[in-house]
C-alpha cells in the first residue's frame, strides 16, 4: 500500500495540520526543532497530530543530522553523536520507526533560487556545478574521500547499535548535490 507523506516542522500550527488532513494526508515526516525532541514534547505532538488523523512516520532534527562536527570528524564529534543517539532513543520510545540522517556538512547546497528549465514555472533551488566548484572550501580545507568515509563508518559504528536497540531505522540522504566534492 502506498502512503502519501508530507514534510513539516514540529512547530506546525493546527491550521496546517487540518489542511494536510483535508488533502487526505495521514503520514508526516517531522523536522524537530532542538527544543521539541524531548520525550514529553514528542508525545504531545503525536497526540495533537492524532486529533487530525495524522501520524509521524519519521523524524529528524537538523542540529543532529546535518552536523558538520560529525561529518568532518571535528572536535566534539563524540558529544554530537551522543546527541544523535539521544534523539534516536526518543524516537524509538515514541514508536516513530525512522530517523532521518543527511550526510551534508553544508546542508543542501544550491547556487540560487529562480524559475528554471525543469521547474514548471515555479521558483526552485538551482544547482550550478560550475558556480559551486568555484567556491572556497567551507571548512577551511578539502577533506579527502577517505576521511569522509572514515567519519561515516565512525558514526555508523556508534549509532546503528542504538538504532537497533530503539527499534528505529535510519534513512540516509546523501550529499546534495551528489558530487564527489562540494565546497571541500
Amino acid at each position: 500500500m502506498m502512503t502519501v507523506q508530507v514534510p513539516m516542522w514540529s512547530t506546525a500550527a493546527d491550521g496546517e495540520l487540518q489542511f494536510y488532513r483535508e488533502m487526505g494526508i495521514e503520514a508526516v515526516s517531522v523536522m524537530f526543532r532542538e527544543d521539541d525532541w524531548d520525550y514529553d514534547s514528542v508525545c504531545r505532538l503525536q497526540e495533537r497530530m492524532a486529533r487530525f488523523g495524522l501520524r509521524i512516520t519519521d523524524g529528524g532534527s537538523v542540529s543532529v543530522f546535518k552536523n558538520p562536527v560529525i561529518h568532518l570528524g571535528l572536535e566534539g564529534r563524540d558529544a554530537q553523536i551522543h546527541r544523535y543517539n539521544q534523539f534516536t532513543t526518543v524516537m524509538g520510545r515514541c514508536g516513530i520507526p525512522v530517523c532521518s540522517l543527511a550526510w551534508q556538512p553544508d546542508g543542501a547546497v544550491r547556487s540560487y533560487k529562480k524559475v528554471g528549465k525543469y521547474t514548471r514555472g515555479s521558483v526552485s533551488g538551482i544547482v550550478d556545478m560550475e558556480e559551486i566548484a568555484s567556491r572556497k572550501p567551507s571548512h577551511g580545507r578539502v577533506f579527502s574521500q577517505e576521511e569522509i568515509w572514515y567519519n561515516f563508518k565512525y558514526f555508523l559504528d556508534r549509532t546503528l547499535p542504538v538504532c537497533e536497540k530503539a527499534g528505529v531505522k535510519m534513512a540516509l540522504h546523501p550529499n546534495d548535490p551528489p558530487a564527489a566534492c562540494v565546497m571541500g
